[in-house]
Parts: structure tokens; sequence; C-alpha cells
């Protein structure tokens, strides 16, 4: 249907939304329309003024229906819609709508806003219902929306619509939230927001000296967010998806309060609505992909709520619909005549199984011995549709995180070298390629069997491909499976990877601005170390100390907690070797941070830095000297004051306190090191005296 830029009128925007509900073809010829698509945005913004009051409210109403259409449509639609500032106007208007307006209205807009914000969401990414099989080119524009629909002064606009008296506006509010909220960051906006009128409170009558902490509020940390959503969760009228959304949104991480265990009851009741879909045969396949789909999402990288889904049968009725719908044998004409939806329900199901396994070895081995699952996970791996590889991977990746199935089920079955295979295909899927390598770390460490027979068949090129590639993610993996693979290396394997690397390679990696990939690369030089002959190794491969010294001074002095302690433990291991003392000793910087980590760093970093300063004053009776003008003396002395009142003290119990040490182990060793540098200093004394 034409329609002119003219027309204004209730029945011809409801032909137009007629038109182009579910009609792709329609909806691209639409958002082609910039003058028309404008004069629909411009309908929200403000109704046209030459119509009665309850014109304008049904016009707008109408927009908002074919705005919210369009959002669906394709990423030139989305981004017709984002040039047009499509998202701008409709938290305008949500923004500028008296209390007195219509509840219709307010619903038709939230609708709206909800279905744009899906779209941008989705286009940005990660995908909420399994791998998309493309990228969408429309992801930079949309990656400045989503950021701008979680700006502080945005989420104040929408987010009190949680207290609307309409279930309509508010549960599209909740629903905007559960599809919209895709990464750390933008949770973390949303679990910190509360109403202006609370924040006002928080700091009215407050001098400067008085500011208090923000996540010290209590209502700030997600309490407001979290009372909220939960009274959401209790009404009859939620639907399971939200729900569920609203329950991982609140983020409880004490399991023993009441609170948590609500929530385990809102889990379990969640739980039982899903296994029965899950488990029915005459559900439709997107039902149950999205019921699967919506378990993965419920229980994901929380321990507990894994648990849950395996003692309530979730993982069974998941593992008996994958073996129901996947073969045993590879048959060609069947993945050919295999319909989508079969494929996306089989990707969705083990997307879940990968979830529900990733922590505990009772359930992996459930996984593999009981439901036995490893034919139908490396039957995926080489099926056609890129989101049924990727599943397959995370559940071998979940697998491969215990020793006992890395040492049986998945060599004796196959299904390590069927994940090798994946992996060293140059043209997989970049997404694939993430998981797969993520498998690759597990299965080549020392206790694999798999190990000796990836080595023979080129893990560590590919590895080094995979490290020189533009993409943060493969260069990651890389890393971690090189460090995994050197731990507890031989000398010649560890020469063989610090070779393929390069020296080159490495010293960029120093100066990343990944703290990840810096983290890494230095844990990779700690297991090179860790031995004297192999500190030897890692000088001569690196060209002398100074150039490997400044990088160690300058990744203690990091802000990533991560970095540092991988650096110190690297500088204890060369501590240990006495040629390379004296570089040490007389490198000021390093000394320097040396100190700064006995004071102010976590146990973690305390501990190797206390070591090195024990290597240094037992093996070189010069270290004194150097050591002393460090001040390194005088912090362990500070170190080890009052510490036989440290366990008896209420307010060094759970600390420390004025840099006295906690840590019976950090206590042994700074003792042991003093001992050893006031004994250099009477020596040296002595040696005075007897000149004179």
């Amino acid at each position: 249907m034409t329609v002119t830029t003219t027309q204004v009128d209730v029945p011809a925007l409801k032909a137009i939304k007629n038109s182009i509900i579910g009609n792709r073809t329609a909806k691209a010829a639409l958002a082609k329309n910039d003058s028309l698509v404008a004069r629909l945005i411009d309908y929200i913004r403000e109704s046209p003024h030459n119509l009665d009051s309850t014109e304008e409210t049904h016009v707008r109403i109408e927009a908002a229906h074919i705005i919210a259409s369009l959002s669906y449509g394709s990423p030139d639609a989305l981004r017709t819609l984002l040039r047009l500032d499509a998202l701008q106007a409709l938290l305008y208007a949500i923004s500028t709508l008296p209390p007195s307006e219509q509840s219709s209205l307010k619903a038709a807009l939230t609708r709206s806003l909800r279905a744009l914000a899906a779209a941008i969401a989705d286009a940005v990414g990660p995908s909420q219902w399994g791998l998309s099989p493309t990228v969408s080119d429309a992801r930079p524009e949309a990656k400045v929306a989503l950021d701008y629909l979680f700006q502080p002064e945005v989420l104040d606009i929408y987010i009190p619509l949680l207290l609307d008296p309409s279930p309509t506006v508010n549960i599209a509010t909740a629903q905007l939230l559960s599809v919209a909220v895709r990464n750390t960051e933008h949770r973390g906006r949303v679990l910190e927001w509360c109403p202006p009128v609370e924040r006002a409170r928080e700091v009215k009558g407050k001098r400067g000296w008085e500011r208090r902490d923000p996540t010290a509020s209590p209502s700030r940390r997600g309490g407001w967010i979290a009372r909220t959503l939960t009274t959401l969760l209790i009404r009859k009228d939620v639907k399971v998806c939200s729900a569920t959304s609203i329950l991982r949104a609140c983020n409880h991480t004490i399991y023993d309060s009441p609170v948590f265990a609500n929530d385990q009851a809102y889990a379990i009741t969640i739980m039982h609505v899903l296994n029965r879909i899950i488990e029915s045969e005459t559900a439709s396949n997107p039902v149950r992909t999205k019921a699967c789909f919506i378990l993965y999402h419920l229980v994901s990288d929380n321990r507990v709520l894994c648990q849950l889904a395996f003692e309530r049968n979730s993982l069974a009725k998941v593992a008996t619909l994958i073996n129901t719908i996947t073969p045993t044998e590879k048959v060609p004409e069947f993945e050919e005549d295999e319909p989508e939806s079969v494929s996306r329900l089989r990707e969705a199901a083990l997307t879940a199984v990968a979830a529900i396994a990733l922590f505990d070895t009772d359930i992996r081995t459930a996984v593999t011995d009981d439901l036995r699952l490893i034919p139908a996970i490396q039957f995926s791996l080489t099926n056609r549709y890129v989101g049924v590889r990727y599943a397959a991977c995370q559940c071998a990746r979940a697998l491969s995180r215990a020793v006992s199935a890395l040492r049986t089920n998945i060599v004796d079955t196959g299904l390590g070298l069927a994940v090798f295979q994946l992996f060293m295909k140059q043209d997989e899927d970049r997404r694939v390629m993430h998981a797969a390598s993520a498998v690759i770390c597990n299965v080549v460490t020392n206790f694999s069997p798999l190990r000796t027979a990836l080595l023979e068949q080129g893990v560590i090129p590919r590895l080094v491909q995979l490290l020189r590639s533009s993409d943060i993610e493969l260069k990651l993996n890389a890393l971690w499976a090189f460090k995994n693979l050197l731990y507890k290396a031989s000398p010649e394997l560890k020469r063989e990877v610090i070779s393929a690397i390069g020296w080159s390679e490495i010293s960029s990696l120093f100066l990343d601005s990944d703290s990840r990939l810096q983290e890494q690369v230095f844990h990779i030089l700690r297991h090179v170390a860790d031995g004297v002959e192999d500190v030897e190794l890692l000088f001569s491969e690196m060209a002398g100390d100074e150039g490997l010294l400044d990088n160690l001074a300058q990744a203690m002095d990091s802000d990533n907690e991560d970095v540092v302690l991988q650096s110190v433990f690297v500088l204890a291991n060369i501590a240990n070797s006495p040629a390379h003392q004296a570089s040490i000793l007389s490198h000021s910087r390093i000394l320097g941070r040396l100190r700064d980590c006995l004071v102010d760093a976590k146990v973690e970093i305390r501990r190797p830095a206390v070591s090195c300063v024990l290597e240094l004053a037992r093996q070189n009776p010069r270290s004194y000297r150097e050591l002393h003008e460090a001040r390194i003396d005088t912090t362990l002395r500070h170190m080890l004051e009052h510490t036989s009142h440290v366990a008896a003290s209420p307010t060094l119990r759970f600390g420390r306190q004025m840099g006295t040490e906690d840590d019976m182990e950090v206590q042994d060793k700074a003792r042991q090191a003093l001992h050893w540098l006031e004994q250099a200093q009477l020596n040296r004394e002595s040696l005075t005296d007897t000149d004179l």
C-alpha cells in the first residue's frame, strides 16, 4: 500500500501497520522512505496540533506500533530508525507524558521502546536466543545507541515505569531490561540506580568530609531494582521469560540469606515450568528452544542454580531431548533435510547442558556416563549450522574441565580429537573458533593424554596463527593454551614454544593495552622460568637481563592486580638464580615496586614478593646494602611488629592493619629474610671493625 506523507489520520496509519506486520518486504520498503518514517517519529515526539485530543492520542499510538514493528525488520530498517532519532523520540515522549495521560498511549510507547531496545541489543550482541548466523552491519551505530540507553539520565526516564499502575507498562519495562542488558557494565548501571528522590535524600545535609560511598547505600547495590523486580515476579501475570531475567537481575550472592532462599524457590518454580515445556511432545520446536535458552539464562555462571537444575531433573530432560533429535551416525541426507527449527532446538539444548555442567564434576560425570551425551555432542561438532557447532564446543569445554573426563571419556570417545580437527580448520566461523580454542586450553595440560598427539599434529603453529590474529579473544585463548602447555614442561618444549612465539611478539604483548593479554604473557614466562636452569633458558632466548627487568618493573606498577601478581611470580623465579640476582639488586625501580607489593598488595601478591626478598637475602650476602637503601628491611620489621597479637586482637583478626602482616606464610618468610639481612649487617660491621 502506498501512503503519502500528508496522510496523518488513524485509518491510514493502521493500514501501514497492518501492511508491514510479518512482511519483511513491506518493512524494507518502508525503511527506505525516510520522509514517511521521519513523519511517524515526529508523531511520537509530538502529535499534530490540528487534531482533537482523542485523535492525537490514537495517532501517536498507531505511530508507536509502526515503529515497534519496523524495529523487528532488517539491519537497514534499524539503521534508518537510529539515524532519524527514533530512540530519543520515544524517550522524550515518555518523559513528557503528564500524569493524567491515558495508559494506552503510555503502554504503546513503552512497548515500542522495548522493541527498539531489543533490536539495538541484538545488533550489538551477544544474542539471547542462540548464535546469529551473521554479525549485523548496523553494530557500530547500535552500540552507541545501547550505551546511550544506559546513561543515568536516560535510566531516570524509563526505570520508574516499573512502578506504573498499568501491568502492561511495568511488565514491558521489565522486559526491556531483560532484553537490553547484555554486558556487565550496563547491568551494573541498572543495579546501582535508585530514584532521584532517594539519591537526594542520601546527600542531603552531608558535609564534604562526611561523603558516603554510594555503593554502601542500602538503596544501591541492586537494592531498589531488586525489590521492585521481585515484587513483579510474585505477580501472577508475569511471564517465565521475564521472571528469569528479573531473578538473575537481583543477583543475590549471600546464599544463606532468607532473600536467596526465596530466589531458590522462584528458580525451582521456573525450572518446573520449563521442564514441562522441554519434555512436551506437543510443544513446538520454537517454544522448546526458547525454554532451553531461558533455562540457560537462569543458571548461567551460578553454581547454586546449576546444582538445582541438576537436582530438579532439568539436565535430564534436556539430555533426553538432545538424544531424541540427534542421530548417532552421520547421514548426509539427514542433515540436508533437517528443518532449521530442529537445529536451533539442538543448539539451545546443548547450550543449556554446557551451562549446567560448567562447575561440578558430579554433573559432568552424569553427562558423560549416565545421560550418555558425548555421541550427540561429537556428532554436533560437524553440523552445518554454526550455532550447533558452537554449542557443542561449549559442552566439550565444560566436560574437559574435569580431569577424570579428560583422561577417559574425552579420549576414549574421540571427542577431544574431533574438537581439535575443528580447531585446525582455517575457514571456521570466528565464534566457533573461540569456543574450540577454549577446549584446546584444557586438553593441552600436562595431565591430558591428548597432549602429545596434539603437539605432533601441529597445535603450536595453529596457536601462533591465532596469537597473531586481530581478534582479541582468540589471542587471549592462544596465550591461555600456551600457558597451560608450558606448565611443568620440559626444557625442549619450552624452547620450542618461546621460539615459535618469538621475542618480538612477547615484547609487544608486554605493552598491550589489554591487561588480560599482559597477564597471560607474564604467566607464560612464569612457567618458563620455574627452575634455575630454565631461568637461564629464559634470558638466553630474550637477549639479556635489562629489557626483561624493565618490563617486569612496569608490569609491577600496573593498575591490574592480575598483571602485578604474574610479574612478581616471574621476578621471584628469576631470584632463584644467583647469576641474575645482581641485576635485580641494581634495578632500583624493581626494588621499589617489590617493597610496595609487601606493603599494599593483596596476600596472593605478598607471598611471591616476600619469597623473592628471601632468596635475595639468603643467597646473596651483598644484598644488604641495596635492600637497605630500598627500605625493604624496615618494611619487613614493620610487617612483623605485634604479629603475636594478630590472632587475639579483635581489630586485627579479619585482616591487616597499619601494614602488620596477618598471613602466617608471609610472616615466616619475612622473619627468615630479616634474619639473613641482619646477619649480613652484623658480618659487614664485623669486617669494618677488623679493618679498623
